[in-house]
C-alpha cells in the first residue's frame, strides 16, 4: 500500500452464519470462546470473519502483542473494533486506529472532565460522538493512553490525521486515524 491509504471491512453481527465461525483464526477462536455475552462473543466473531476478509491468506499471521493489539512483522498495520452490532477492521500501511461507536444519549459530563479545553462544552450527540470516536482511534494509532487521549484535541496532534469521521447508518459514529509517515 502507498503512504495513507487504507482498506476498511465494516460487518453486522446479523451477517453471521454457521459457517462463519470456521473462517476464524485459532486465536480469534479462543478469545470469542472465553466471552460469556452472547452478543460480545458475536462481535469478537465478526472481528475475525472481517479480519479473514481482509487479510486473506495473511490472517493467520496477525500477532497480537501484551495488550491484545493485533500487529504484522510484514509492515502492514491494522486496527479492530466494535460497538452495538458492527464491527470494523481497518488495514494500513501506516499505524492506524479505528473506532466505531453506537451513538447512544452521551453523558456530556465527560467532556467537562476529561477531554480538551476546546471540547470541554460539547452538549450535541453528533459532535460528542465525533470526539470520542476521534480520540479512541488515536488511542489505537499512537498507543497512548486512554486518559492522554482523552485530553487531546486530535484536530490538532502533530503527525496524526483524522482520514474519516462520519455517521454511519443513522446510529454509528465511525473515526480513523492514520500517522503520517516521517512525522
Amino acid at each position: 500500500m502507498k503512504e495513507k491509504e487504507f482498506e476498511i471491512f465494516i460487518g453486522d453481527i446479523s451477517e453471521l452464519t454457521y459457517e462463519s465461525y470456521g473462517k476464524i483464526s485459532k486465536i480469534r477462536k479462543n478469545k470469542a470462546d472465553l466471552l460469556v455475552n452472547i452478543k460480545q462473543k458475536q462481535l469478537s466473531i465478526l472481528a475475525g470473519v472481517l479480519l479473514s476478509d481482509a487479510l486473506k491468506e495473511d490472517a493467520k499471521k496477525v500477532k497480537y502483542d501484551v495488550n491484545g493489539k493485533p500487529y504484522f512483522d510484514n509492515g502492514l498495520y491494522l486496527s479492530i473494533s466494535h460497538s452495538g452490532s458492527k464491527a470494523v477492521v481497518v488495514t494500513s500501511s501506516s499505524p492506524v486506529g479505528v473506532d466505531i461507536q453506537e451513538m447512544k444519549e452521551p453523558d456530556y459530563k465527560i467532556c467537562k472532565q476529561f477531554f480538551s479545553k476546546e471540547e470541554s462544552n460539547i452538549n450535541d450527540k453528533v459532535d460528542f460522538y465525533k470526539a470520542w470516536t476521534s480520540k479512541e482511534a488515536y488511542m489505537k494509532a499512537s498507543g497512548v493512553s486512554l486518559n492522554e487521549a482523552l485530553k487531546e484535541n486530535v484536530h490538532k496532534v502533530d503527525g496524526y490525521q483524522i482520514i474519516k469521521s462520519e455517521i454511519i447508518e443513522d446510529d454509528y459514529y465511525l473515526s480513523i486515524v492514520i500517522r503520517q509517515l516521517g512525522k
